[in-house]
Order: structure tokens, then C-alpha cells, then sequence
């Protein structure tokens, strides 16, 4: 698991989730529960399930990631995300690379702010492109 399929998973099961009628918050996991076709996913599930269905998605998702990521994974992200430059990297891939990163630690303490972002951008670009950015 990582944190970018988790991302994907999460922005397609809300897609899914708010496109459906009838399916109230707190009955959100019990419909996308059964996306993960993992063995080991299954049986950690199953093992807590009252637990899990209690709860709702947003709190779900957490549980997810404390369990099956990597215990410093966004420590990590931030650091990567603190050290990278663009070097020889086409402008709008590194920016991108960057926003990419960035949405991956939304709601935790290292996400950076849009200014926060601006600033990473603009001290990290390649050295003939400071004095075109804007």
C-alpha cells in the first residue's frame, strides 16, 4: 500500500459515494468496504469490522493509513517534497511533481500552504528561469 493508491482509492470511492442516492455518511464504508480485494486487507477488516463500520469515512481512511503505510511515510513525503529542485526537469513536470506530493499530505502538518508552495517552487527552479518567474 502507498500513499498514492490510497489517494487514488480515496478520490474514486467518494466519486462513487456521491453519486449514488440514498447513502447516508455513516454508511459509507460498508459500501466501498469490499473494494479491497487484498487477503490481508480482508482479514484485518473482518478481524474489527463492527469497529470499522462505526465509523465514518474520513476517520476509516485513517485507520487505513496508520495501519498499512509505512510509520514515517509522511515525514518522508515532506522531506522529499522540502529537498526537490527542478535541475534538468521540464518546468511543469517538477511543479507538478510537486502539487502531486503536496495534495498526498493534505490535512497533516507538513501540506504546505499555497504560498508556503510558491515560495518552494520559486527557490528550487532552475537557476535561468528565476528571473522569469512570476
Amino acid at each position: 500500500m502507498t500513499p498514492e493508491l490510497l489517494h487514488r482509492f480515496e478520490h474514486h470511492a467518494h466519486g462513487y459515494l456521491q453519486n449514488k442516492d440514498g447513502i447516508e455518511e455513516k454508511n459509507f464504508v460498508d459500501h466501498i468496504i469490499y473494494s479491497f480485494e487484498d487477503p490481508l486487507f480482508s482479514d484485518w477488516y473482518q478481524s474489527q469490522q463492527d469497529l470499522f463500520l462505526a465509523l465514518l469515512f474520513k476517520d476509516f481512511m485513517g485507520k487505513i493509513r496508520a495501519r498499512w503505510l509505512l510509520k514515517w511515510w509522511q515525514q518522508d513525503l515532506a522531506q522529499k517534497v522540502r529537498s526537490m529542485k527542478q535541475n534538468r526537469t521540464p518546468f511543469s513536470k517538477f511543479v507538478d511533481a510537486l502539487h502531486c506530493d503536496n495534495l498526498l499530505l493534505k490535512f497533516s502538518q507538513y501540506h504546505l500552504s499555497p504560498p508556503q508552495l510558491h515560495a518552494q517552487i520559486e527557490s528550487n527552479i532552475a537557476p535561468n528561469l528565476v528571473a522569469a518567474f512570476d
